[in-house]
Order: structure tokens, then C-alpha cells, then sequence
């Protein structure tokens, strides 16, 4: 007996050392655009993918899209603590991401130019907000893309801007009071669905530790230049723009909102020569202290996601 209480216990330790603790995955599935005390949303709204003939046999029906796509950019803000990973999946009409075209072409392409290569080593393209433009880098120079039916293709170009960013998707990170710094990430999965206007993308990200702030933005081109065609260029219709399709956080104790702030121990309180019925100062001042701390607080630990458009899976 006491032999198998020791095999017991001895399994239990290895079970619990080999288990995470609370180890969980929040997914945001755009289904409605509700703001609450962790997450909200600039200038994304709601996109009608059912029944538009468009989605194929896409993973997802749900997506948001720009409210206004006069600049076409957004981004949804999360305030959540011990993420460790987070993947954003994208509906895109022309593709993300450069890469090389037929061997023996010399051509770079913008998206799939009629093959979807695998996700590993896929470069994502560059994103010029001065400029509304899309690059990449060939051999350290800078390309710009162009359209020239039926493919986006990049060509060198005297452009040289000092704001590139990542063309589609960023993501950013912010720990405390920090200014949010972008990640880098990587495709994870590309998925194209014959007879479908959109491929389906996803990139993937670790994320630093003591994170409590992450930005998911989402931006795109209204018109493409056309090669060869200097001046002339093809206008993106509104329903071919970028659209978010979920953001995915992985971690272990996820805490929702922002950060409890750090309530300070007080003194004890002296003895008071106030006249009867008329608090002590250093009183006045820690309970004005406390409201204070009461009235800053978000949700903390025991906060939770909001039901509606959003989908929380937990693994104990």
C-alpha cells in the first residue's frame, strides 16, 4: 500500500511539473464590435463577408473592415497581461507578402501571382504611409509595387521613404507605461481558396515579457501604379481591402485589463489635537488616497472578457 501511495504521488509531481498553470488562449473572432474594459477599436467595424460569393470555403465568416477607407488604417487595442504568442489572421485580395517569381523571371510578386507558396520564408511586404505605397527589398534596394494585369509586381524605384512599415498587418507591444514597440512577425499559414476573392493569411508573433498593452493594425493601398504607365494607376474597389479576420493571444493566467495600480502602505496614524467630530489630517489624506486608488483601478485578475465577439478557451 504504501509502495503504491509512493507511485501515486510520484506521477502526481511529474503531472503537475509537466502541466502548465492555467494555461489559456483568448480569441477575438470580430463578430461584433464591442469595446469593453480590456479591448477597442479604431476605425474597424463590421464587414458583411455572408453571402457576398467571396469567401469560398475561407476558414472564418466573420471579419471587420475600415469604417472609412479615405486613409485606410485601424487597429484594435487589448489590454492583456502574460500573452506569450499572438497570431492575427487577414482576409486579402492581393496578398501580404513578396516573393520570387518563376525561376529564370527575375520578378518579385505581391501575393500569390497564381501559386501560394508555403508560409516559411515568406517576406511580408513594406508599407509607406507618407507615400501610400507598397515595397520591398531586393537585394538590399528598394522595390515598389505595381500592377500589371493580372499580378502586382515589384520594380526598382527612386522612392525613399523614412516611414516603411509592415504592408497589412503590425503588430505592437508595450510593457508599463512604454511606448509601444512593433514586433516582428512571421506567415504562419497562407490559404487560398479557389473561386474565392480573398486568401487567407496568418502571421505570428512571440510577445516580451511583462506586456500589458498589444496593438493589432490593420492598413492597405486605395490604388496600385501601373507598370510601365507613368500617372495611370488602378483604384482598390472598397470591397477588396484588407480585412481582419481574428487575433489569437496565448498564455498561462491571462489577466484582462489594465494593470492594478500599487496601493502604498501608510503610516500609522498619530494622535490627532483636531477638535472632536473633525478628522486629522493625515486621515483626510488616506482616505482621499484610497478613493483615489478605488477610482483608478480597471479590471484586474478576477476581469474577464466580455461575451459578444469574442471567444475565451481555457486549458487548466
Amino acid at each position: 500500500m504504501k509502495c503504491l501511495a509512493r507511485i501515486t504521488a510520484a506521477l502526481l509531481c511529474l503531472y503537475l511539473l509537466g502541466t502548465p498553470a492555467f494555461a489559456a488562449t483568448y480569441v477575438d473572432e470580430m463578430l461584433e464590435s464591442d469595446t469593453g474594459s480590456f479591448k477597442n477599436y479604431h476605425n474597424l467595424t463590421r464587414f458583411p463577408l455572408e453571402g457576398s460569393g467571396t469567401r469560398g470555403t475561407l476558414p472564418d465568416s466573420s471579419a471587420f473592415g475600415f469604417a472609412s477607407t479615405t486613409t485606410p488604417a485601424g487597429y484594435a487595442d487589448y489590454r492583456i497581461q502574460n500573452v506569450r504568442q499572438i497570431t492575427v489572421g487577414i482576409y486579402t485580395a492581393s496578398g501580404t507578402f513578396a516573393h520570387q517569381g518563376p525561376a529564370g523571371s527575375g520578378t518579385w510578386l505581391l501575393g500569390p501571382g497564381g501559386n501560394v507558396p508555403s508560409a516559411g520564408g515568406l517576406a511580408q511586404a513594406l508599407y509607406s504611409p507618407s507615400s501610400r505605397a507598397v515595397y520591398t527589398r531586393v537585394q538590399g534596394e528598394l522595390h515598389k509595387a505595381f500592377f500589371d494585369d493580372p499580378n502586382y509586381l515589384f520594380a526598382a524605384t527612386a522612392d525613399a521613404p523614412a516611414d516603411l512599415t509592415g504592408y497589412g498587418v503590425n503588430i505592437y507591444a508595450s510593457a508599463g507605461g512604454a511606448d509601444l514597440a512593433r514586433l516582428t512577425p512571421a506567415y504562419s499559414r497562407v490559404v487560398s481558396t479557389p473561386g474565392a476573392a480573398f486568401l487567407y493569411e496568418e502571421l505570428t508573433a512571440p510577445v516580451p515579457a511583462g506586456t500589458v498593452h498589444i496593438r493589432v493594425e490593420l492598413n492597405d493601398v486605395g490604388q496600385f501604379p501601373l507598370l510601365n504607365k507613368p500617372g495611370q494607376v488602378i483604384n482598390k474597389a472598397a470591397a477588396r481591402y484588407h480585412l481582419l479576420a481574428s487575433v489569437a493571444m496565448e498564455g498561462e493566467n491571462l489577466v484582462y485589463g489594465r494593470p492594478e495600480p500599487v496601493v502604498e502602505e501608510l503610516p500609522p496614524v498619530a494622535p490627532s489635537s483636531a477638535a472632536p467630530g473633525e478628522p486629522a489630517a493625515s486621515s483626510k489624506k488616506s482616505s482621499s488616497k484610497a478613493a483615489a486608488c478605488t477610482q483608478a483601478g480597471g479590471t484586474g485578475s478576477s476581469g474577464s472578457p466580455q461575451a459578444g465577439g469574442s471567444k475565451f478557451e481555457g486549458v487548466i
